[in-house]
């Protein structure tokens, strides 16, 4: 299926639910996908998006930081 990012992007406009949005602090996300998809830029999309960093994680940061990433989404779901 052919990705465009306009698509995506009237998709995400959509979503009304709050969105936890988890990145890994080592993570090379960022790196790969650019600017685009650091949480201040994912916000002007998705409205009610709640940005959360891990700390000394990488891409398997639930192995890496399991308890972190409980924590982080226990808190979130307390929250919403």
């Amino acid at each position: 299926m052919l990705y465009r990012r306009e698509e995506a992007e009237a998709c995400w406009r959509e979503i009304t639910a709050p969105v936890l949005y988890i990145i890994a602090e080592q993570s090379n996300l960022l790196a790969r996908i650019g600017e685009d998809a650091r949480p201040e830029n994912m916000a002007r999309f998705i409205r009610r998006l709640e940005p959360c960093v891990i700390p000394e994680a990488t891409h398997m940061l639930h192995h890496e930081q399991p308890e972190l990433l409980a924590r982080a989404i226990e808190s979130f779901l307390e929250r919403n």
